[in-house]
């Protein structure tokens, strides 16, 4: 009975085992089938653990007592603790990485675990037909059964005296190996599951292990490839420069390395990193790499950003100041012209007095353009706009610079078949398109070179080239305008100015050459007055400044697209007419009637602080015939017209002055004298005066500075016709008065 109870807990014991045994190759096969490690890696957890399960239940029967244990059963049973401690490595390297095995070695050694086991069902197998062999025997004899039993007992007591040390050990081993295992797998995941890429390498070099995110910074697929190879190979040839020139030469020296580091990828494309490499005590190393190519582009977007700002403020300043200068400008060139004219009248006809006089307005006349050339580039002077053919101005200076440019500058051009409207300042855009080919020729000068002239048409959209200046709406035009300036190459400068509005259509201009270029320290200053690279004697530095003005007037933009020895090509964008009509006999004229004035029934009130223009404009009009009373400011104006109310019929003031300003005098005495008209003499713009006056109802015109005789008596003339009914009593109707 002893022996049959014995055997029936050996081979249910066993039974349990394989069943275990079972359970585990099949969850294994399971997660086998047609997959690598990497690929059964993230399951490895299901079949470690059912491979606990199975070594659990081994330990068990280690520690079972049986009646009576053979000496090949219990030899049987090590000879699995083998195997056991085998798929226990195998399964531990599998899941910390640190050397990945084949799953086909893994199917091997478990195969031959189970062989193991049939290995035990045989030895019980034959344990049976040692009992019944026994039990025959003891029907011969009863003392066969004591000493069967007798040695049975001393050898189950001899095997566990002499395994039940290595029983504990090997029980602590396979403890201490599940505790490692749980650890390992711990740490990764951790690093699986971190932002920052990581990769280790060995002492030899090699790249042992790198987690997912190092593969997605450095878009790699298939990391495997990788692994056991030199670590440097997950980098392009543009990268180990500056690895070998930056970052080796001082983890040499202080054991570590962090900076930023633009890696280049394997598809072209550049990422930004804050990478770091530390050397390891066993001579390996660990790097690591965070993505921060937002953070760049976010600095790189708040720099461009300071860069427009800076520009921006500069170019207002410089356009006050110009603004401010022409202003001032004006007034003493009110009063040269003004006198000169004078002297005209009065001097003898063929004199060489009146000669000198005549060049002296000459000379006015050119430094008035001057002045006009700065005024717009400060936008205090936009000019009338109307419908204008820009392929019409093209082609008139086309043929101007045909013949005046040298021969070795070939011009060529590419012109749209149909007409290009815009609606602008033809004079103006004549200005721009001549000074833009000047430009293009002084670049030029000395050898030869090609100048080119396109125009075309092109609509905002999606598809534009240049959407950094693209907006829904455009901005005010008193703003500063858009400015930015990138480097596209070492020697290639991109100037942006001014914005487009998406979804209208432009016209589109294009004028370059194959000069010598410009640099970005150039092209900072390229707008600026007076700023030029040309000789003292060739240029004054007002061509691109002028450009700018009218491109912004005209709400309009500009690219300036430079690299150094290989020329300049300038891109303006208009907008076109919206009606895309253009009268063929340009501005319609009106024809007044004749209106005879007698001048000295008239009185007007000369207001201007400046001494020499308001003795000049004391003389003029009094030449015209009228009577004239002065004042040196507003307060003095308004207490004379205070005090008396119909005495004048005209007054003719300057805008700007001190203590009261002509619009402040004129609001101060309009609610007790409405009737009275005013005449405005400003500095200023007659549309940036409109502006400022709003069309108040007693300013019937404005003169801008320098003024001459026959704008004087245009406007005086004009006004006085223009009078109320009250006013118009003091005419003549007919009469030798003077008219117009």
């Amino acid at each position: 009975d002893e022996l049959y109870s014995d055997y029936q807990a050996k081979i249910e014991d066993v039974i349990q085992l394989q069943n275990y045994y079972n359970d585990f190759q099949i969850v294994l096969n399971k997660h086998a089938q047609g997959n690598t490690v990497e690929d059964i890696r993230p399951s490895l957890k299901v079949v470690a653990n059912t491979f606990v399960i199975f070594s659990d239940y081994y330990g068990e029967i280690l520690f079972k007592k049986y009646n009576n244990a053979s000496v090949i059963f219990t030899d049987n049973i090590f000879v699995l603790n083998d195997h056991i401690q085998k798929i226990q490595y195998v399964l531990a390297g599998m899941v910390s990485g640190e050397k990945p095995q084949s799953i086909n070695e893994l199917i091997i050694k478990s195969r031959n675990l189970g062989i193991a086991i049939s290995d035990l069902e045989h030895v019980l197998l034959l344990d049976q037909v040692e009992l019944n062999q026994d039990f025959i025997g003891l029907k011969v004899s009863e003392s066969w059964l004591y000493w069967v039993v007798t040695a049975m007992g001393l050898c189950g007591f001899v095997l566990i005296l002499l395994n039940g040390d290595k029983i504990r050990r090997l029980r602590q081993y396979n403890e201490e190996r599940q505790s490692t295992f749980l650890v390992l797998e711990s740490r990764l995941a951790a690093m699986e599951a971190a932002c920052e890429g990581i990769m280790i390498v060995d002492d030899q070099g090699m790249l042992s292990y790198m987690n997912g995110a190092m593969c997605t910074i450095c878009m790699i697929e298939g990391k495997e490839k990788f692994i056991d190879q030199e670590w440097i190979s997950i980098f392009s040839e543009n990268d180990l420069d500056f690895i070998a020139t930056e970052v080796l030469p001082e983890l040499e020296e202080v054991g570590f390395w962090i900076g930023e580091f633009p890696l280049l990828r394997h598809d072209g494309s550049v990422v930004y990193t804050e990478f770091s490499m530390t050397k390891l005590p066993d001579g390996g190393l660990i790097g690591t790499a965070q993505d921060i190519t937002s953070r760049h582009l976010m600095e790189k977007e708040k720099k461009d950003l300071e860069d427009q700002f800076y520009q921006s403020q500069k170019m207002e300043a410089i356009g006050r100041l110009a603004g401010g200068v022409a202003h001032d400008f004006n007034n003493i060139l009110a009063a040269i012209n003004g006198y000169s004219e004078f002297l005209v009248e009065d001097l003898k006809d063929g004199s060489d007095e009146k000669k000198h006089a005549v060049n002296i307005i000459q000379a006015c006349n050119q430094a008035k353009d001057l002045v006009d050339q700065m005024l717009t580039f400060s936008r205090h002077n936009h000019g009338a706009k109307q419908s204008v053919d820009l392929k019409h101005s093209v082609e008139e200076i086309q043929n101007m610079i045909s013949a005046s440019f040298p021969k070795t500058v070939e011009i060529k051009t590419d012109l749209c078949e149909m007409p290009v409207i815009v609606d602008a300042n033809a004079t103006q855009l004549s200005q721009m398109i001549m000074n833009l080919c000047v430009n293009a020729n002084d670049a030029m000068e000395g050898y030869h070179g090609k100048l080119k002239i396109a125009l075309d048409y092109c609509c905002v959209n999606d598809a534009f080239e240049i959407m950094d200046a693209v907006q829904n709406d455009l901005p005010d035009p008193q703003e500063q305008p858009f400015l930015k300036i990138d480097d596209l190459t070492a020697s290639r400068t991109r100037l942006m100015l001014g914005s487009l509005q998406s979804g209208r259509q432009y016209a589109k201009l294009c004028i370059s050459d194959t000069g010598e270029g410009m640099g970005r320290t150039v092209m900072e200053h390229v707008f600026e007055p007076f700023f030029t690279t040309k000789d003292v004697d060739k240029g004054t530095g007002l061509g691109l400044s002028t450009v700018h003005g009218v491109v912004i007037g005209h709400q309009g933009a500009m690219v300036i697209d430079s690299e150094i020895m290989k020329g300049t090509c300038f891109t303006i964008y208009l907008p076109l007419s919206e009606e895309h009509i253009i009268t063929e006999s340009g501005l319609l004229e009106r024809k007044d009637d004749v209106f005879i004035i007698e001048p000295e029934n008239y009185t007007i009130l000369l207001v201007e602080d400046q001494d020499n223009v308001r003795d000049m404009l004391e003389k003029m009009i009094s030449r015209l015939g009228y009577k004239v009373d002065v004042c040196r400011n507003g307060l003095e104006g308004r207490k004379l017209i205070k005090e008396n109310a119909y005495m004048y019929d005209l007054v003719v003031t300057d805008y700007n002055m001190p203590k009261m300003t002509g619009l402040e005098m004129l609001e101060s005495i309009h609610a007790e004298v409405p009737d009275l008209p005013f005449i405005f003499i400003s500095g200023y713009s007659e549309e940036e005066m409109q502006k400022r006056i709003n069309n108040h109802p007693a300013i019937k015109a404005i003169i801008k500075k320098p003024v001459g005789k026959k704008i004087v008596s245009e406007k005086i003339w004009a006004t006085l016709k223009a009078g109320t009914p009250l006013k118009q009593k003091k005419l003549a109707v007919a009469g030798a008065g003077y008219g117009i």
